[in-house]
């Protein structure tokens, strides 16, 4: 939401995936400050790119109004899971966490048209905040929720680690 406020008022909309990026690997990564940025720093970057690459890819093909568009954000869902997964120690790839992801990123697309085009009214969605970022926002919403079922709970154990 703080992204979104702020690309709203200074029309960078940049800043929505790079604070996006940031959210994961800053409550998950174990090591101090100092070690998190290098992490946190690939993370953003490949995270933004994955976005960037993943709209213009949206738009560039306009083969169909819900599936091809779905596909692509529920790969790129998975992508940035992947990414997360792979540099983040308590984040874990399951099948059932990839699945997860891909089906709620992939869906979030095709409900967010149907949203829009017949149930939300035109009050709302003609509001510019709306209209402009509220895909993304919920992409995003739904990406989180996909990526969250991979973290692994912390169990009480006598060295403190993950179980």
């Amino acid at each position: 939401m703080l992204g979104t406020t702020l690309a709203h008022l200074t029309d960078w909309w940049i800043v929505i995936p790079f604070l996006f990026g940031l959210g994961t690997p800053l409550i998950n990564l174990e090591q101090p400050l100092k070690q998190k940025l290098g992490l946190i720093f690939v993370i953003v970057i490949i995270s933004t790119a994955i976005f960037i690459g993943t709209i213009l890819a949206a738009i560039s093909f306009d083969l169909d109004k819900y599936i091809f568009p779905g596909l692509i954000v529920g790969i790129a869902g998975v992508v940035l899971l992947v990414i997360n997964g792979l540099l983040i120690e308590s984040i874990e790839l399951k099948p059932k966490t990839i699945l997860v992801t891909f089906l709620l990123s992939g869906i979030s697309l095709p409900i967010w048209i149907l949203l829009t085009e017949n149930i939300l009214p035109k009050t709302l969605t003609n509001i510019d905040i709306v209209r402009q970022y509220g895909v993304m926002i919920f992409w995003m919403v739904m990406t989180t929720i996909g990526i969250s079922t991979g973290i692994k709970t912390k169990k009480p154990t006598t060295n403190n680690t993950y179980a």
